[in-house]
């Protein structure tokens, strides 16, 4: 399935082009980064059954999700289309690929702090002795 790629959506939305953005970030997902694609509508992947006529027909519609291949974004899009969305692609690389970027982000929460590198915990065991 064909993707669209995070220029290529900021450019869309710079230059006004109506574009629907569905967030499908689980809400464990979320709640980490609890921030959107501007103008992003959330409907959680759980949820997209139930809600698919809050998304418009007559425009495209970009889903993102957290997978790395936007396998998730893929799946719901072929769900999308048995449902009359025609016009659906995955954002490639999904939200992170955006925020990596330093692309706009939409916050409720307040200020959207600089995105941190993932860090690894190793598990530390005293020494008995």
């Amino acid at each position: 399935m064909a993707r669209i790629t995070p220029e290529e959506l900021k450019r869309k939305l710079e230059e006004g082009e109506i574009v629907a953005v569905v967030d499908l970030r689980h809400p464990l997902d979320f709640l980490p980064e609890p921030y959107t694609i501007p103008g992003a509508i959330r409907i959680p992947m759980e949820e997209l059954e139930h809600r698919n006529h809050e998304i418009p027909r007559d425009r495209d519609v970009v889903l993102y999700c957290t997978c790395p291949n936007e396998a998730s974004s893929a799946m719901m899009a072929m769900q999308l289309r048995q449902f009359g969305v025609t016009r659906v692609r995955p954002l490639a690389g999904g939200y992170f690929a955006w925020r990596k970027r330093g692309f706009p982000l939409d916050s409720q929460f307040g200020p959207i702090p600089p995105m941190r590198a993932t860090r690894s915990f190793t598990r530390r065991v005293a020494n008995p002795s």
